[in-house]
């Protein structure tokens, strides 16, 4: 589930709230110009357990929800997690704003 807010005037990404979570939590990110968005999260061996946006965004303030499943849309396990967010759109360069989150079950 993902919902705009506003026009920020740069890209970056927050952290998750809550944070640690049980059931889900959202993540607040922004794009200062539109463009293509990939947020993914991971594991702390570095495979990829789920994909959340992979799409061309307007620039704005947006939300995005995980409901703490895997790619397969089983539960993900207890533990820690990242995620990553890249742009292709108003993006400096290197910038690849990664952030840790904690599901307990």
């Amino acid at each position: 589930v993902e919902e705009r807010i506003s026009s920020p005037r740069r890209f970056g990404l927050s952290q998750n709230v809550p944070n640690p979570f049980n059931t889900d939590t959202m993540i607040e990110y922004s794009l200062a110009e539109a463009g293509h968005v990939l947020m993914a999260l991971y594991d702390p061996m570095g495979r990829r357990i789920r994909t959340l946006v992979d799409e061309r965004k307007e620039a704005g303030r947006w939300t995005v929800r995980w409901d703490g499943k895997d790619g397969a849309g089983r539960n993900a396990a207890s533990g820690l997690y990242f995620y990553r967010l890249e742009g292709s759109a108003g993006v400096e360069s290197g910038c690849t704003p990664t952030k840790k989150m904690i599901l307990l079950r």
